[in-house]
């Protein structure tokens, strides 16, 4: 049976490998190497984990079995299942009150119910009894509110949130969500419930944006909060610090437990975010915090999110290891002795790079977000390209092998199998280089005022180079998570300096031009009463202005949207926003199918990396559904004292009736603000 086993183990191997490019082993000896070496293997019982789960795991059933990830309790959004059409005839006070209507509940990111009406805490507390007596094995049931910042809008809510209290710049709403989920638990866990062994069972909510801070109040000890943080945020020390504070407080606020969920985030970001340190230091600290429970959301891009996911899962067994010896034993066992000090060099310069970064902590900052290349320049790209060459070159790879290698694998030998893990992290990391060229040279274009006869001869040669940095990134495979497909070359590709030229004084070519005025607010007249945006009402606020533009916030604590003052004989014509999470300011018009509209607005402020100010332009049918695609520009991150142009141009599709133009602020930092003027809907020449 032996021998047997030795000669089909090639055989095995080469399943493995080719069925999750991750699941690569070199010997027999090392069978262990995913979920790790034997030393991590401490026991269960020194892991007060009962729930260990990664995002994207699910992908991976295998691995998931082999790091003995487990899924325990149930803690997803969960509020929008609570209600139904039939309720909505017989109790309509239990749905959300939204800008005077009753609305309907419409999914996971669809609003809130009522949780200020009793006799709603006492119908879903009716749900959890059900589903339990339904499952008797189930440990918990759901009161997660929706991923949405709707909530009710009568007095019987505002009564519990108004004045609004703030926490970390957002609404605080603690009170309100835990208020209700405590209701619900005294509902359910009365001494005469027909639940067997009460004390087994709970309620679970995350704690979660609006209601992430701990209640004034203890929580019922069966309701288990899911503290919900991006901690990779970590690097920022004030923010370490405010969130290690959160920690303490919600185990202390009366539940028997608690449950972190993280954000392991490799799909959305084609750089390597990689802090070991950080997510061994946040492991670490909630396990010494009566936390019993954790989940990292995100889909995994193995070629570097393959030493965090592999870390996490062995303090996840067993929290108190020392994380610097795992991943010495990770980077020698998975790469080999000749390549390992290469890619560790690598890994570390990556991570050196997360933590240094300027600014302060912002939830997933970089997000699906192209400023990202900041973290990463050409000139960091090719440093570490040459590392990742080094390291493959060490373990006999070259152009030839990774050409012919990464098209099938062909037998086995141990420093092919030490190619094949390199090649995911050389191939992954080949796109973050293209990536970041061609980001870079539609930066040069996008800083371009387009002022003067010389402002359009250097934009003319920075277009050149962004075209052929453009070519280079779309003839490159995507990067894409294999857990879901999600593709990010797409949303790269949608930057295009070009259509600038249409606001260029100096630019003759006839191309660049357009021939009629849609639409145009250059807010010299009155925007609204006061000139400013008064976010009175904390859920978020949509209004028409008196320029015929609508404008949607989310409210901060210090958000501002208001008309600038005339200056001299100047007119007034900007609005200034700051602090704001999420801005828009859009405009519907009558479309044409088969005609091209451009949309353009200036733009001047400051704009740190991660925050974003962007225009976009696309197209409805008479159902208002969306038809064809979307195309945006947006304001490089820097310190801009004059105006820049942001344009973007789109042909109607057949089917269009109307179109939808908007500019959009997101994410501003605490030291930034942009001022937007001359917003403009034009029809372009020669369609």
């Amino acid at each position: 049976m032996r021998s047997l086993a030795l000669f089909l183990f090639p055989f095995l191997l080469y399943i493995s490998a080719t069925s999750t490019g991750i699941d690569l082993r070199p010997s027999i000896s090392e069978r262990e190497l995913l979920p790790g070496p034997s030393s991590a293997y401490t026991g269960l019982n020194q892991s007060p984990f009962q729930h260990r789960w990664l995002g994207g795991g699910q992908r991976f059933p295998r691995w998931t079995w082999k790091h003995d990830l487990t899924t325990q309790f149930n803690f997803q959004h969960n509020a929008h299942t609570f209600l139904g059409a039939e309720e909505f005839k017989s109790n309509p006070e239990w749905f959300p009150l939204v800008r005077g209507k009753r609305v309907d509940l419409s999914g996971a990111k669809g609003p809130n119910p009522n949780y200020a009406h009793p006799g709603f805490a006492e119908h879903v507390a009716g749900l959890a009894r059900s589903h339990f007596e339904a499952n008797p094995d189930s440990l918990s049931f759901s009161l997660s509110m929706t991923d949405s910042l709707v909530f009710d809008d009568s007095d019987l809510t505002r009564e519990l949130v108004e004045p609004i209290a703030y926490f970390r710049r957002r609404p605080d709403f603690s009170d309100l969500v835990f208020a209700f989920a405590n209701r619900v638990a005294e509902w359910v866990f009365y001494p005469e419930s027909r639940i067997p062994e009460p004390d087994s069972r709970f309620l679970t909510s995350y704690a979660y944006y609006w209601a992430e801070n701990t209640p004034s109040f203890d929580l019922h000890p069966h309701v288990i909060p899911f503290l919900t943080s991006d901690r990779a945020q970590w690097w920022d020390s004030e923010y370490q610090r405010n969130d290690q504070d959160l920690i303490q407080r919600w185990g202390q606020a009366g539940p028997q437990f608690i449950g972190g969920r993280d954000y392991y985030m490799g799909e959305g970001y084609f750089i390597p975010r990689h802090y070991p340190n950080l997510a061994a230091k946040s492991i670490n600290f909630l396990a010494k915090h009566h936390a019993q429970a954790f989940y990292a959301e995100g889909r995994p891009i193995w070629g570097w999110n393959a030493p965090l996911y592999w870390l996490a899962a062995q303090l996840l067994r067993n929290p108190y290891q020392d994380h610097n010896t795992l991943l010495r034993h990770f980077y020698s066992t998975m790469y080999g002795h000749q390549a390992s000090p290469y890619m560790h060099h690598f890994f570390t310069r990556c991570e050196e790079i997360w933590m240094n970064q300027s600014g302060t902590w912002q939830w997933l900052r970089y997000y699906q977000h192209p400023s990202q290349a900041e973290l990463f320049p050409p000139e960091v790209c090719q440093e570490l390209m040459g590392i990742l060459w080094q390291a493959y070159k060490a373990v006999g790879g070259s152009e030839n092998t990774l050409k012919e290698e990464g098209e099938r694998w062909r037998g086995w030998s141990s420093h092919k199998l030490y190619r094949m893990r390199i090649e995911l992290t050389l191939k992954a990391f080949q796109f973050t280089q293209v990536a970041s060229e061609f980001y870079f040279a539609w930066k040069a274009c996008a800083l371009n005022p387009l002022l003067t006869e010389s402002d359009l001869r250097a934009f003319k040669q920075d277009l050149h180079a962004f075209h052929q940095a453009r070519a280079k990134l779309e003839h490159l495979p995507d990067l894409e998570s294999p857990s879901s497909g999600w593709k990010f070359k797409h949303r790269l590709l949608l930057l295009d300096p070009e259509p600038r030229l249409l606001l260029s004084r100096d630019s003759p070519d006839t191309r660049h031009q357009t021939i009629d005025t849609v639409y145009k607010a250059d807010f010299s007249g009155e925007l609204l009463p006061r000139d400013t945006l008064g976010l009175d009402a904390w859920t978020i606020h949509r209004k028409t202005l008196s320029s015929g533009l609508g404008v949607s916030a989310e409210p901060t604590e210090t958000y501002e949207f208001r008309r600038l003052p005339s200056i001299g004989n100047e007119e007034a014509g900007a609005i200034q926003i700051k602090g704001s999470t999420y801005t828009s300011l859009y405009f519907w018009f009558d479309a044409e199918p088969g005609h091209t509209y451009c949309a353009s607005v200036f733009a001047k402020g400051v704009v740190s990396p991660g925050s974003r100010t962007t225009i976009y332009l696309k197209f409805k049918n008479e159902k208002r559904e969306d038809v064809g695609g979307e195309t945006i520009d947006e304001t490089p991150p820097g310190i801009h004292d004059d105006w820049l142009p942001l344009v973007t141009t789109n042909r109607a599709p057949e089917g269009a009736t109307q179109g939808f133009a908007a500019v959009r602020v997101w994410k501003q930092f605490p030291r930034d603000f942009i001022q937007l003027d001359d917003f403009n809907i034009s029809l372009v020449a020669h369609d």
